[in-house]
């Protein structure tokens, strides 16, 4: 395991890395709700090792999409357990990261793929529950019509560093996708989310 805290560049942009990976999650109503606020990160319910279906996406197809080499990809699952506050929905995130994150630099070179499976759709009513809660947050959310399934564009800056991003919702699947950039990176993020859909 790489020991983070050995510079604070590392240390910060490890942090920023996993509010990446939060970002994405945080599009799905349930998930900002089953895990509330983004410093959430720190709690002990990620799986160990890269999950085997990150490996479904090879490194040279996301390549191909934003233009420069990237790794094999990283990852981590987060089990979130079903609550009253999450409307008594289960949840298994899994984010799979193309890059590294020992610099800042290293950051803007990411790209994260990301599948949430639900163990139920959310309802209407939920679900305008949930965007009220993102709001809150401060992440900015445009409806996307180009994926042939209901899907919003976002973005979100902390400490100077822009993320923008992309979720597609399939009933009880949620595909996404995020970089790190403040140029339009639109057209990447929809070929990035179908590249999810093999997640």
């Amino acid at each position: 395991m790489t020991n983070r805290s050995a510079s604070p560049h590392n240390h910060r942009a490890g942090r920023l890395g996993r509010r990446l990976t939060i970002s994405i999650a945080a599009l799905t109503p349930f998930s900002l709700l089953a895990t509330p606020a983004i410093p959430a990160l720190a709690a002990p319910r990620l799986a160990q090792g890269t999950p085997s279906i990150c490996s479904n996406v090879k490194a040279s197809a996301v390549s191909a999409v934003v233009g420069y080499p990237v790794p094999p990809a990283t990852g981590f699952t987060d089990k979130v357990k079903a609550t009253r506050q999450n409307f008594g929905i289960s949840a298994v995130s899994t984010s799979c990261t193309f890059g590294a994150d020992k610099s800042l630099t290293d950051l803007q070179k990411d790209a994260v793929l990301g599948l949430e499976v639900t163990s139920r759709p959310l309802t209407a009513a939920e679900w305008r529950q949930g965007m009220a809660a993102e709001a809150k947050l401060q992440i900015h959310l445009t409806p996307y019509s180009g994926l042939g399934m209901p899907a919003w564009y976002f973005t979100d800056s902390e400490d100077g560093i822009t993320t923008q991003g992309m979720a597609a919702i399939s009933r009880s699947k949620v595909y996404s996708a995020a970089l790190y950039s403040k140029a339009s990176v639109i057209s990447e993020l929809v070929a990035l989310v179908k590249l999810a859909e093999k997640l």
